[in-house]
């Protein structure tokens, strides 16, 4: 089984850093609401998030590095085939 599938990225348009909002199947449990963000490092996924009292904190992380680092990379993909057809 492959680890990711069915990628959806929808792109934000004059959203200052947020480039898009994505969803994907991940082992077949479906993650929804990560941001696609252009930070001072380059593009960065941020997971689903909720705020705690002053404090904003992770509703699902990745415990392996590598796997963030793959996810990342296909989800940067789909984004650049998307932004191409949208003409951002």
């Amino acid at each position: 089984m492959e680890p990711i599938s069915n990628i959806f990225v929808r792109p934000c348009k004059n959203l200052g850093n947020l480039k898009a909002i994505v969803s994907l199947n991940y082992y077949g449990l479906v993650i929804r609401g990560l941001k696609l963000s252009d930070g001072k490092n380059g593009m960065f996924l941020g997971m689903p998030a909720r705020k705690r009292g002053e404090e904003w904190e992770d509703i699902c992380f990745f415990l392996d590095p590598e796997m963030r680092e793959k996810v990342t990379k296909r989800v940067l993909d789909e984004y650049e085939k998307v932004k191409e057809v949208a003409n951002l």
